[in-house]
């Protein structure tokens, strides 16, 4: 969401963040960005497939709601590619209105950056 990218830009002034919406971009497009990406934040969902395409030193964040919680499908994508992959549940849903805590990910972020 905006409010995301926004909290993130503001939590992260020193780091390049981009939020794309991955059905507005053609593949290549799409792989390019993932590829050159440090830190590959996205909701549970067909887009995570995209962490095939990180960098070894790369690392995935999977925003995982209730309703996915105990679905290993991109740990074990992550691990069987031997990438570093975080799941993130602090994340709740009501029908398709998704509400992630920003605090906590801009913490959960904070950790993997070792800041």
């Amino acid at each position: 969401s905006d409010e995301l990218i926004a909290r993130l830009k503001q939590g992260f002034p020193d780091v390049i963040i981009n939020g794309i919406y991955g059905e507005d971009l053609e593949i290549c497009q799409q792989v390019s960005i993932v590829h050159n990406a440090d830190i590959l934040i996205a909701m549970h969902g067909a887009g995570l497939v995209h962490l095939w395409w990180l960098q070894d030193n790369s690392v995935s964040i999977e925003l995982v709601p209730a309703s996915q919680r105990g679905n290993g499908a991109f740990i074990t994508l992550a691990t069987l590619l031997g990438k570093a992959h975080h799941q993130f549940t602090h994340v709740t849903e009501r029908g398709s209105i998704v509400n992630v805590d920003i605090d906590k990910l801009i913490k959960e972020v904070q950790s993997i950056l070792d800041l």
